[in-house]
C-alpha cells in the first residue's frame, strides 16, 4: 500500500510541476494548486495511519 501511495505522490508532484509551466491557461495553474493540496491531504492522512500503528517515530499532527 506505501509503495503504491508514494507512487501516486510522485505521479502527482509531476503534474503539479507541468501544471505550474503551462500557467499559461488558467486552468492548468488550477489543477496543479489542486493536486498540490490532495497531495498534502494524503500525506497527512499516511502520516496519521503510521501514527495509529505506532509504527512512525514522527510526533503526532
Amino acid at each position: 500500500m506505501l509503495v503504491y501511495t508514494l507512487i501516486f505522490l510522485g505521479v502527482a508532484f509531476l503534474a503539479a510541476i507541468f501544471g505550474y509551466v503551462g500557467l499559461a491557461s488558467g486552468a492548468a495553474a488550477v489543477a496543479g494548486i489542486s493536486l498540490v493540496l490532495v497531495m498534502v491531504v494524503s500525506v497527512l492522512m499516511v502520516l496519521g495511519r503510521l501514527n495509529d500503528h505506532g509504527k512512525s517515530s514522527m510526533p503526532p499532527v
